[in-house]
């Protein structure tokens, strides 16, 4: 069969019980939906940011990229499902990550704040920001 996320090939065992619930992903991209969610939590000084990543890893490869976007709806239910909790909910890729001097200040405005991401960004580079 093919992976609908990957593209590769990948050998399956279907068989009359398993016709109606085929394996749709290789075993590397299922490894990758099973993820959870890994959190930290930053304080600043005017509130808290609270920080939901799937990967403790600097930014990979464009094609892995793709694979943990299809993934978004993990965050966006926690995010759903507390959005009262948070006065601003963010999702962050690299490109947004690399210009965070440039927006970050609007951060200081809000007392609690949701970032999520598919990689593990280090903000210790802009502790003297927050």
């Amino acid at each position: 069969m093919k992976c609908r996320f990957c593209g590769k090939f990948f050998s399956s065992n279907l068989e009359f019980s398993s016709l109606f619930k085929a394996e749709f992903s290789c075993r590397k991209c299922k490894r990758i939906h099973e993820a959870n969610l890994l959190y930290e939590c930053i304080p600043y000084q005017g509130g808290i940011i609270e920080y939901y990543y799937f990967r403790d890893i600097e930014y990979h490869d464009f094609a892995m990229d793709i694979v943990y976007d299809t993934m978004i709806d993990k965050p966006l239910n926690l995010a759903i499902s507390q959005q009262n909790e948070y006065e601003l909910i963010l999702f962050m890729e690299k490109a947004e990550f690399l210009n965070f001097t440039k927006w970050g200040f609007i951060v200081l405005l809000f007392n609690k704040i949701m970032i999520f991401s598919n990689y593990r960004f280090d903000f210790e580079i802009f502790a003297m920001l927050l």
